[in-house]
């Protein structure tokens, strides 16, 4: 979608072995945040302006890059991370100045649908982004649907060795597509 709206994209992953997988799914850069210095690096491709604006769905380090590499005016909008029990996720140590004229916003899912102006858009957008080909689904890894339970235990038990995380947006999509095939 930021490619859509001609943004330039820094995605990012913990590890090294997923950027290519990143560029292949339309990034302009890929980071891996456990493995390089992200801040050094989005600080020389933006050359030392830093990014507009940062997304963070991990919380913990990870919100602490985003907070050092976003410009002055610039905005950071965390998801999902404040609701975690593991109290690192929800710590961020950034030195104070980082903050200085930058934007913090912690958002939810409920914040979106519960605006009808902004989710009605929402909406709209996602089947006319498909028609342009601008969203694309890919399929990661199969599996049952009575072995569910049991996947989303491995992956967080074993240490997510398999995936970091299974995108329900996604089968949220893919559930409208299907509704959508069978009304026509």
């Amino acid at each position: 979608m930021a490619r859509d709206m001609g943004v330039t994209v820094f995605a990012t992953s913990r590890k090294s072995l997923r950027k290519s997988e990143l560029l292949d799914r339309g990034a302009d850069y890929a980071l891996a945040t456990d493995d390089e210095d992200v801040v050094q690096i989005i600080d020389n491709i933006t050359k030392g302006r830093g990014v507009s604006i940062a997304y963070d769905t991990v919380g913990g380090t990870v919100l602490a890059q985003c907070l050092a590499s976003v410009s002055e005016g610039g905005s950071v909008f965390s998801y999902g991370a404040q609701s975690s029990t593991d109290l690192n996720a929800t710590r961020a140590d950034v030195p104070l100045g980082a903050l200085d004229q930058r934007y913090l916003t912690f958002v939810d899912l409920f914040e979106l649908i519960g605006t009808p102006d902004r989710f009605s858009a929402a909406k709209a957008y996602i089947p006319e982004a498909y028609s342009r080909c601008v969203l694309k689904s890919w399929i990661d890894s199969t599996f049952s649907l009575s072995d569910f339970a049991e996947t989303i235990a491995d992956m967080y038990i074993s240490n997510r060795k398999k995936r970091n995380s299974i995108d329900l947006a996604g089968a949220v999509i893919i559930r409208w597509r299907v509704n959508i095939l069978k009304n026509t």
